[in-house]
């Protein structure tokens, strides 16, 4: 799957499958309002670790719903008025 983290603490995880064609494979998404921080290709064996301003949080890939490329995605951690991420990394 390509796994999109957004600023915002929003998660978009997108089977490779919504890439595919005949001819190449392209990954884009339709954003909403949020920059992308990092993009990952990753499986359902694998976490999340997000390091915000105030805390690290694991998410594992598995509890994140699978979406359609032009889905805004879901929130995957909860962030306060000033907390932001600061990394995200795959474990």
């Amino acid at each position: 799957n390509v796994v999109f983290v957004f600023q915002n603490g929003y998660v978009k995880n997108v089977p490779i499958a919504e890439y595919e064609s005949r001819q190449k494979l392209t990954i884009a998404t339709k954003l909403y309002n949020s920059e992308i921080l990092e993009i990952f290709l990753a499986n359902k064996k694998q976490s999340l670790v997000f390091k915000t301003t105030k805390k690290e949080t694991t998410v594992a890939i598995s509890k994140i719903e699978t979406h359609a490329k032009t889905v805004k995605g879901s929130p995957a951690i909860k962030l306060s008025a000033k907390e932001k991420i600061e990394t995200v990394a795959v474990k």
